[in-house]
């Protein structure tokens, strides 16, 4: 069942913002978006055993929500065999086609859903695309985790943080973001979304607590290319949730060691039953609020 969003707003989407920060991609999401009209969680789309399945599913359609959902089962589990050793290297250029192909599409395909302009067609050239990487990974182990914002994140709550963070972000001296990264793979939504509304380049590194994660985890290949693109850039780090804010930590502090000039960290959630680590700063805390404003500096 889909359930009507209680805000109703006009579907004006990637405008700039106000004049004295026409410079920030944070002024470029309009905050009188549109709340589409999409609700639900992973449980209730088709289960998902192997890489060829997932071409299998997604190829019969899908609507918004499974879209949102059918990305990171395919972005989590190619990052994860990626950062892992046993690939052939047929099979490790396979899935880095895969890979690569998911993230570069993920932002456009992830703002259509948020904006309320979504249509089967992108997602469709995205299966297109990867069914022959895909089709070499038939004997390579698919293992998808659950994620934070499967049950606990909806895209309204998301669309809320990002308003606060394009209204109000300002306030607290920050420097202009240049630079979208998610932390962890579930995450990444947050950072590939925002990265499509504002045209903001957009990636991710993974350092999950869930995961027994005791480093930052990066693909090779995405390293090299973060190696590249990362240097002089402000990056605004996402977490989807904060407890303690050490996977957050190290995730900031691996896109400074990378060469970013400056790094913020911001959560539309944040648990008060948890003390922040003292290697961040608390700019601003709004803690168990989904949707709320939580933003973070390194000391």
């Amino acid at each position: 069942m889909v359930m009507t969003s209680t805000l109703s707003m006009p579907k004006k989407v990637r405008k700039i913002g106000s004049e004295h920060r026409k410079d920030s991609p944070l002024e470029r999401f309009d905050p009188n978006t549109a709340d589409p009209e999409y609700t639900g969680n992973y449980s209730r789309f088709e289960y998902i055993e192997t890489f060829k399945d997932w071409v299998r599913v997604c190829k019969k359609g899908a609507s918004p929500m499974a879209v949102r959902t059918r990305l990171y089962d395919l972005i989590q589990p190619l990052f994860d065999v990626l950062v892992n050793k046993g690939l052939s290297t047929t099979q490790r250029k396979a899935a880095w086609t895969a890979y690569d192909s998911a993230v570069k599409r993920a932002p456009a395909i992830l703002a259509d859903i948020y904006l309320g302009d979504f249509t089967e067609d992108r997602f469709r050239e995205l299966v297109e695309e990867v069914s022959p990487a895909v089709s070499e990974l038939e004997n390579v182990r698919y293992h998808r985790k659950e994620r934070n914002m499967d049950g606990a994140l909806s895209i309204n709550q998301v669309l809320k943080f990002f308003r606060r963070l394009s209204t109000d972000y300002g306030i607290y001296s920050l420097p202009t973001p240049d630079y979208f990264i998610g932390c962890a793979c579930g995450a990444s939504e947050i950072a590939f979304a925002l990265g499509g509304i504002t045209d903001t380049p957009a990636n991710l590194i993974r350092r999950s607590k869930r995961r027994d994660d005791t480093k930052t985890h990066i693909i090779p290949e995405e390293k090299a290319i973060l190696e590249k693109t990362l240097p002089g850039k402000i990056a605004l780090c996402f977490e989807d949730m904060v407890c303690s804010g050490r996977s957050l930590y190290y995730v900031m502090k691996e896109a400074k060691d990378l060469g970013a000039k400056e790094v913020v960290g911001a959560a539309p959630y944040q648990n008060n039953g948890w003390d922040v680590t003292n290697e961040l700063r608390v700019i601003k805390r709004e803690g168990e609020v989904y949707g709320g404003l939580n933003l973070f500096t390194l000391r």
